[in-house]
């Protein structure tokens, strides 16, 4: 049995990328080794931080999205940021504010900051369930970060809504109701197992795969569903040469026990009467609520390089050696060399 919890943990390191030690520990008889988020709540908050990423991933980073690991609990996230640069960026585009008049608000409603400790900040929405960890910097950082993002919020002319009350402001419920109570939104709810699962894992991007850079997405829909059909979340992975490996990616991220249940979208293809180019490959589930787009490239982060050498040399380096392990590795096997870095 302790063999096999080893085994279990090693592999849900892959996933995120967690010290052995701290995945082993995560580890319950009575769960998925990577446990879903519980509660409709906690679902739909993980989503729209996964939105969130998307939208305010515009600078280079040495791992996806710039978080180097995650730490998934049924009732909370951890999600490790590896520089403070990206942690100014995160609270940028999470943290609520509102222009002059009140009726355009931006960031996350209702979040608010529940806590800084030594181990990172937390944030939560006001009057829920929910619990978002940002770590990896030490607490005066978090408080720098959170302070410059007020500076800058409100020398723009808006108003910072997150330090004033724990519960949500008469604008954010004014925008709410406007804004996020249609067809869109309802899909977006239905998929969120997907996005929060997919967050859930995202550090398989560069712990397995030699990605040099992933960006994402929210796509137009596309025919082949009954009715609007599932959000299409589409990310760009960008790879140093046409060896990208995306057979490994594909087969954990669909992976019975540690993925996701999704399959392969081909009636898509049927629907639409062509065949996908071979560098696009979708992914949807058996109740059609989620579709996956994983659009595959080849050397566009090479434009990068020159403005920021010294971080195209760390992602030289992450990549080399995953390059170098998968050479001792067959196809289907799960690598057992694996260990955060």
């Amino acid at each position: 049995m302790r063999n096999l919890l080893s085994r279990i943990a090693e592999r849900r390191c892959c996933y995120t990328n967690e010290s052995f030690e701290k995945a082993r520990a995560s580890l319950r008889s009575d769960q998925a080794p990577i446990p879903p988020a519980r509660g409709r709540e906690q679902r739909n908050f993980e989503a729209a931080i996964f939105d969130e990423l998307l939208k305010c991933h515009h600078r280079l980073t040495e791992y996806t999205f710039g978080l180097r690991r995650v730490h998934p609990l049924p009732d909370s996230l951890e999600l490790e940021v590896e520089s403070e640069e990206r942690a100014q960026d995160l609270l940028s585009r999470f943290l609520p504010a509102c222009d002059e008049t009140g009726e355009e608000v931006s960031g996350l409603l209702g979040l608010r900051i529940t806590k800084y400790t030594t181990r990172g900040i937390e944030l939560h929405v006001a009057n829920q369930q929910t619990s978002l960890w940002l770590t990896g910097l030490p607490p005066a950082t978090w408080q720098r970060a959170e302070r410059l993002v007020q500076e800058s919020t409100q020398a723009a002319g808006w108003q910072p809504l997150w330090p004033r009350t724990y519960t949500w402001s008469r604008q954010e419920l004014a925008f709410e109701a406007r804004w996020n109570s249609g067809e869109w939104n309802r899909q977006m709810h239905a998929g969120a197992w997907y996005t929060s699962g997919l967050l859930r894992r995202i550090p398989l991007f560069h712990r397995v795969s030699p990605a040099q850079a992933v960006t994402g997405y929210k796509g137009l829909p596309v025919t082949g569903y009954d009715g609007f059909g599932p959000v299409r979340w589409v990310l760009e992975v960008d790879f140093s040469d046409t060896q990208h490996h995306a057979d490994r990616l594909v087969d954990m991220l669909t992976d019975r026990t540690f993925g996701l249940p999704l399959t392969p979208a081909l009636h898509l293809e049927e629907s639409q009467g062509s065949p996908l180019p071979p560098n696009i490959l979708r992914f949807d589930d058996a109740e059609r609520t989620a579709l996956l787009e994983m659009r595959l490239s080849t050397g566009t982060y090479r434009s990068y390089v020159e403005q920021h050498p010294e971080i195209a040399g760390r992602i030289r380096g992450r990549v080399a050696a995953v390059l170098a392990k998968h050479e001792h590795n067959s196809r289907h096997r799960v690598p057992d060399y694996l260990r955060p870095s």
